[in-house]
Order: structure tokens, then sequence, then C-alpha cells
């Protein structure tokens, strides 16, 4: 099944962030506060991108404090947050940069990173940066995460692993 195009749905986003003088046209391009984006799928929500501002051109979104909540039955399953990020709207690709951290609520998996890439039509995260994960008692170090998003399946390379001998050796996800 086609995913929504996700143009006309940045449009409408864009309607929907509040009062129109929220809305600034710019040299760079448009600025938007309290921004949210989404997608559905028969009125099931998929995700949604929540951003405190955002600038936005004509094939990218320049986000501050994204959020980007991943749904499944109707409740919130995961979460990624980071300092600043770029949706671009023609790859459906979000990357996300600076003290990127994923909390994935199935199993209380945690994962710290500086930049993040996420495929909105494959649904796969994607780094080559250090990762750090926790998930259960133990702690996980390595590079190139490649993942599904909502981190069921996950693929480490240069990987240290350990279990905390106390709160202090965790990696503070």
């Amino acid at each position: 099944m086609k995913k929504l195009f996700l143009i006309p749905l940045i449009s409408f986003a864009l309607l929907s962030c509040g009062e129109k003088e929220k809305i600034q046209a710019v040299k760079e391009g448009q600025i938007a506060e309290d921004v949210y984006m989404y997608e559905a799928y028969k009125g099931d929500l998929k995700w949604i991108l929540e951003s405190e501002q955002s600038i936005m051109q004509e094939n990218v979104a320049y986000l501050t404090n994204p959020i980007v909540k991943f749904y499944e039955n109707k409740e919130v399953s995961s979460t990624f947050r980071a300092v600043e990020g770029e949706f671009y709207f023609a790859k459906n690709l979000i990357v996300l940069k600076n003290n990127v951290r994923i909390h994935s609520f199935k199993d209380n998996t945690k994962v710290r990173t500086t930049i993040l890439n996420y495929n909105l039509e494959d649904e796969f995260i994607w780094t080559d940066e250090n990762v750090y994960i926790t998930r259960g008692d133990g702690n996980i170090k390595g590079t190139s995460l490649k993942a599904k998003a909502d981190l069921s399946e996950i693929e480490i390379e240069n990987q240290e692993s350990y279990v905390p001998k106390s709160a202090e050796q965790d990696f503070n996800l």
C-alpha cells in the first residue's frame, strides 16, 4: 500500500500550526512554531513528528527539538528525540542530530547517539556514529547501528557489551 503523500500533509501541518502570525516569511524559508506532522493509515496514527520550531524550505524542514512518536495499537510504542533535525520531504527521510535519544517502551530499550537517520518508507534507522544501548541489565557500546524503527532487530558493529555492577556504570540513558 502506498504511503500518504507527505507534501500535502506538510501544507496541512503548517495550516494547523496555530495563529497566522506564528508563520513568518523569511529569506531562508517559512518559520513555523509548534509544528506537528503525522502519518496515519486507515485512521490509525503511525507516527507524529513534533517540533518547537521549523524553518520550511522547498524540499526540507529544519527542526528544533524534534520528537518523533511511533504508535502501535493506538498507543505510543517508542520515541526519538534530538536537539535538531531535518525532514527531507522528497526522500521521506528524517535526520536527527545532537543528543539523539530513542526509547522503545516494549522492552524498555534506550539508545543514545549523535546522528540518526530514519527512512519513512521502510521504517528503518541507521547511523555510522557511536551508539550506546541499554536493554534490561546490559549495556552495549558500538558503531554503525542499523535497526528497525521499533528496535526489534538491531545490528551494531564493533560492539562492547557488559552488565553494570552499579548504576554509576550505566550509560545514563
